[in-house]
């Protein structure tokens, strides 16, 4: 669906898509997103990295998809999960700072 960015149709699966239960569905799609040029993706990996519920899984997915679709506004949250007790989130957040240094 992210390949074709004039279908509307694909666009609004995405959005539906970031309110998914999954995590890594959720980030799959906002990822997606970011190619329909749509905010609302990376909305969405903010909101799941920053709940005051997130679990690491949901931590762990978002930072994955902050370092393809992060910005520099997110790498003061990006590396403040440095510093994780979860070895995977801090590896993700190394990544995901590494990988929006790495696109500025």
């Amino acid at each position: 669906m992210a390949n074709d960015t004039t279908r509307d149709d694909f666009h609004q699966a995405l959005l539906r898509l970031t309110k998914d239960r999954s995590p890594s569905v959720r980030a799959n799609a906002s990822v997606s997103l970011d190619r329909f040029k749509d905010p609302a993706g990376r909305e969405s990996v903010l909101e799941m990295l920053t709940a005051p519920n997130a679990t690491p899984d949901q931590q762990w997915e978002a930072l994955r998809a902050l370092r393809v679709i992060g910005t520099g506004q997110d790498l003061p949250l990006t590396t403040r999960f440095a510093a994780s007790p979860e070895a995977r989130v801090r590896d993700a957040a190394k990544d995901a700072t590494q990988g929006i240094k790495d696109r500025m």
